[in-house]
């Protein structure tokens, strides 16, 4: 509200001093100006010098390097293969029977750097079996069973039930202890 009222009373400024408002259009981000922002950003300069270099604001300078740095990183023109193509989801499943690390896997498909951070949201959507299904009562117990045992080592709790992930393992005991208790307080 306070904003508000801030424009207006400049505005009414300006129409008592007769100062035009800037007609200037909505000027479209053009490849070159892109491409010039991107270089300068890699050749470590201020998003501040830039604008000045640029003759625009630090705000429109910011956007226009994420957005279309973000879109050359991750196709480069359709040179490069991105993390979703055929060729890396093979790569990323198996190779020779073996697991692939990211990195090993960028260094094969030649992905660029930043683009390898995108690699590990593949891999989760390789392991789809293991996310996003509900907990019987039996798992509940082995899962209990297995805490008795081991403890608080969830690599091996993990290792005995393949079919969930450690952190979901983790959650899950905690959750069982944390509703146990809260019964046990609720009979007292």
């Amino acid at each position: 509200m306070f904003t508000l009222a801030v424009a207006n009373h400049w505005r009414q400024l300006q129409l008592r001093r007769k100062i035009p408002l800037s007609e200037e259009p909505h000027v479209p981000v053009k490849a070159e100006l892109a491409q010039r922002i991107i270089e300068l950003r890699a050749a470590c300069k201020k998003f501040r010098a830039i604008a000045i270099l640029g003759r625009c604001s630090i705000t429109r300078v910011e956007s226009i390097f994420h957005v279309y740095n973000k879109k050359r990183d991750i196709n480069l023109d359709g040179v490069l293969p991105s993390v979703d193509s055929d060729q890396t989801r093979t790569l990323l499943n198996t190779k020779d029977g073996q697991q692939l690390t990211y990195q090993q896997v960028a260094q094969e498909v030649q992905i660029p750097q930043s683009s390898v951070d995108g690699l590990h949201r593949r891999q989760k959507a390789a392991d789809l079996h293991k996310h996003g299904r509900r907990w019987t009562p039996e798992q509940d117990e082995k899962v209990l069973g297995l805490a008795m045992q081991n403890g608080h080592d969830w690599k091996r709790l993990c290792l005995q039930m393949p079919d969930r992930t450690r952190r979901g393992i983790e959650w899950r005991c905690y959750k069982i202890k944390r509703d146990r208790a809260g019964l046990a307080e609720q009979k007292l």
